[in-house]
């Protein structure tokens, strides 16, 4: 199966849904039960009760005794906001401000008698979006492969999974594995982050953390080369991709990474 291309000159749409999905995690980051992987911040695909799959925040529960879920819809070019008997939608082709979503979501949240100190500045924004629905729909189609391929990818891992999550900081789509080794005082876990993102030079990336300098020496897939600079890991470019049996050099790269690390992550 091979990767949904990007459509070319999307990033002004890509920006606007990055801009969208940091409004809809604004409340459940602070309102949402508290997950020490901070799933908790992340959006997750979801199937949807009218058919497709979106990708929703987690449930933040209301002095209501509802739950509010945002999800964006982008097979319908929707946001969809739901608590209880309550549903709200945006018309994402009207190029609504990041700043609308965010108070749409906090409006409805006070109409069930619920407050929170949501960081109203992850929506500060209060310009009119671009929205190109082909471009947006493109990135959807991809985007749900990925997630798709994540998930095959955990069905073969020993230990805790997180994910596959749509992350709200870089827009990208990752899952992650932990080992029951802690690295630090403050007992966080060996672990490997498997995504991709979805910018510029589009890319999967492997992250094993802590990084040992040794495995930049190791042998690695074909078309997969070490990122050293900034963030460490393994890179795999989308462009290096051929169109053939793309999901199972994806599998590859990532299981090779894996196989790789094991031994010093997980003792």
């Amino acid at each position: 199966m091979n990767l949904p291309p990007l459509p070319t000159g999307w990033e002004p749409t890509r920006v606007s849904l990055h801009r969208y999905v940091e409004a809809m995690t604004a409340l459940p980051r602070v309102g949402a039960k508290p997950d020490r992987r901070w799933a908790h911040v992340a959006m997750h695909p979801a199937h949807l009760s009218d058919g497709g799959i979106g990708f929703a925040t987690a449930p933040t529960p209301l002095a209501s005794g509802a739950s509010l879920v945002s999800t964006l819809d982008v097979h319908r070019d929707l946001i969809r906001i739901e608590a209880g008997a309550d549903t709200l939608t945006i018309d994402l082709n009207t190029g609504p401000s990041p700043r609308t979503v965010g108070s749409t979501i906090a409006e409805l949240v006070q109409s069930h008698g619920s407050s929170f100190e949501i960081d109203t500045d992850r929506y500060a924004n209060d310009d009119h979006q671009i929205y190109e629905r082909w471009r947006a729909h493109a990135w959807h189609d991809n985007a749900l492969w990925v997630s798709d391929t994540l998930s095959v990818f955990n069905t073969g891992i020993e230990g805790e999974i997180s994910g596959p999550h749509l992350w709200p900081h870089g827009f990208d789509i990752a899952t992650e594995w932990f080992s029951h080794k802690t690295v630090n005082a403050e007992g966080a876990n060996a672990q490997i982050a498997v995504g991709f993102y979805p910018a510029g030079d589009a890319y999967f990336y492997a992250n094993p953390w802590p990084f040992d300098n040794a495995w930049a020496s190791a042998d690695l897939p074909e078309g997969v080369t070490w990122h050293l600079e900034g963030w460490q890991g393994a890179m795999l470019a989308a462009s290096d991709l051929d169109g053939d049996n793309d999901r199972e050099r994806i599998l590859e790269f990532a299981r090779a990474i894996h196989h790789l690390t094991y031994n010093t992550l997980w003792p």
